[in-house]
């Protein structure tokens, strides 16, 4: 069979397969809201594992960041270090704590938790579907380079397609058919990236002192960390880090798992795993700009179709499908989860379970539209996510690590009763940070200060909360509390 066949047939297998593991979950998705939000937060170590890793590893961890590592070269390691890094201090400081909790989004935890206010709920939900939204948009925005470049067709067709499966059985199953999904589309992804690696640093005969002169041959900067400012570094780490704490899906899942102890450890696993294979994924792409410094985009596709054997490249391209399907459809799933959950819900908490299960299937499929659509303004994978994650990170993450820190009575159980933060100092930090992380990320002339927003509204945010909160409080509240 031809080679291009030979994709399009794979292709349609495996989206018939991922939607068959979609709708056989779908009856007990739909049986409660409780269910199709956090599957009776009864995911075992074995769901959590897989999923977070499925999650983790999309097209922007595979194709984006061999893109950007092509252009950046090695400083866009602090990137990834700040992206997978935050996963496992993640891990360790805070899901075992939220694995206690039977919420169902970040902004519900931060309402009950840290400020109890209708209006700073919605301002976060909102804030948490940015980020779901782009990684949504950028898979299918992956599926569309992938098949561009190993047909030479016409991406269209194939983005709809695949944007409707992931869609309708994230929309019919919820977070069961996402869970279920991403064990085996997880379990799939750890084996195949292995071969990934193997013939990318193949290619240099695994001689990474040769990749480092080849680089600084091409532009000294390539293989220099010292190319861009500490500060534009620190960005991009924060930027990253900053973006992955606050993501809604890893929160969600830290709801959904039946034990704290078993949250924290496939996390951990999740952590170090993505780092050892991110990393590799950035050293693959500054493989190719030795090999072929002409390229613009699509460096993962060039190197998988060009030194690969056609049995290996067709086993990779499987694997890119299932990292972009566990990626499009854990973020869909989260951000229906955030629209319902953190804006209907506080102003009609009375609605019948089955109502409150439609709407948000209503809205997932209003959602996945969007995020495709979405994918036409954005040149690069990363990019599309990196606006996101600086709004998102550089004002929730400042709320979440003050409001637990910052507390009446440390020994008193955490409680929106028991933190200092009032719920003005909320709203006003939230659409101060966010109009500041706006500016900095957009105005040229201000976003080569710091390379991004997310430094100046990481430290807007964090003063706004401590500044209006010490100037609302009064002795009255402090008693009470």
């Amino acid at each position: 069979m031809h080679f291009t066949s030979s994709i399009w047939v794979v292709t349609a297998g495996y989206l018939a397969v991922s939607l068959c593991i979609g709708t056989w979950a779908s009856s007990r998705g739909q049986s409660s809201y409780e269910h199709y939000t956090i599957a009776d937060k009864k995911l075992r170590y074995w769901h959590i594992m897989f999923t977070f890793f499925a999650t983790s590893f999309g097209a922007g961890n595979i194709l984006g960041n061999a893109d950007k590592a092509y252009k950046v070269g090695l400083p866009w390691i602090a990137y990834i270090l700040g992206a997978q890094g935050s996963k496992i201090l993640f891990a360790v400081f805070l899901v075992g704590f939220l694995a206690r909790y039977r919420y169902k989004s970040l902004a519900e935890f931060t309402n009950e938790i840290i400020v109890k206010d209708k209006v700073t709920r919605i301002l976060s939900a909102l804030l948490l579907c940015g980020p779901c939204i782009a990684w949504t948009g950028a898979q299918a925005m992956g599926v569309g380079l992938l098949f561009k470049y190993f047909t030479g067709a016409d991406p269209t067709l194939v983005v709809v397609v695949t944007a409707m499966v992931f869609i309708l059985y994230t929309t019919i199953g919820g977070i069961e058919a996402v869970v279920w999904t991403d064990l085996f589309q997880g379990a799939l992804i750890s084996f195949l990236a292995l071969f990934y690696y193997y013939f990318a640093f193949k290619a240099i005969n695994f001689d990474f002192a040769f990749l480092a002169r080849e680089l600084q041959a091409i532009d000294p900067g390539l293989w220099d960390l010292s190319r861009i400012s500490g500060v534009k570094v620190l960005n991009l780490f924060l930027t990253a880090a900053m973006g992955t704490v606050v993501l809604q899906v890893f929160w969600q899942r830290c709801f959904a798992a039946q034990k704290p102890a078993e949250a924290r450890n496939g996390m951990i696993f999740t952590g170090v795993l993505a780092m050892i294979f991110v990393s590799c994924t950035a050293l693959a792409g500054m493989i190719v700009r030795v090999l072929n410094p002409e390229l613009n985009t699509g460096v993962g596709a060039w190197m998988m179709k060009e030194l690969l054997p056609q049995w290996a490249a067709l086993l990779m391209f499987v694997f890119l499908i299932a990292a972009t399907m566990s990626t499009a459809d854990s973020n869909l799933n989260s951000a229906a989860v955030c629209i319902i959950n953190d804006i209907v819900l506080p102003f009609c908490p009375e609605l019948p379970d089955k109502t409150k299960v439609r709407m948000t299937m209503a809205v997932t499929v209003s959602i996945g539209i969007c995020a495709v659509l979405g994918t036409m303004y954005f040149k690069y994978l990363m990019d599309y996510v990196n606006f996101a994650y600086t709004i998102a990170g550089g004002t929730l993450c400042p709320l979440i690590i003050v409001g637990l820190l910052w507390r009446w009575d440390k020994n008193a159980p955490y409680s929106h009763s028991n933190s200092r933060i009032t719920p003005m100092a909320a709203k006003i930090s939230l659409i101060a940070g966010s109009a500041v992380a706006l500016l900095f990320s957009l105005v040229p002339e201000l976003k080569s200060i710091f390379g991004g927003g997310v430094i100046p509204a990481g430290m807007v945010t964090t003063a706004l909360l401590f500044i209006v909160s010490s100037f609302a409080q009064k002795p009255s509240a402090i008693q009470d509390a």
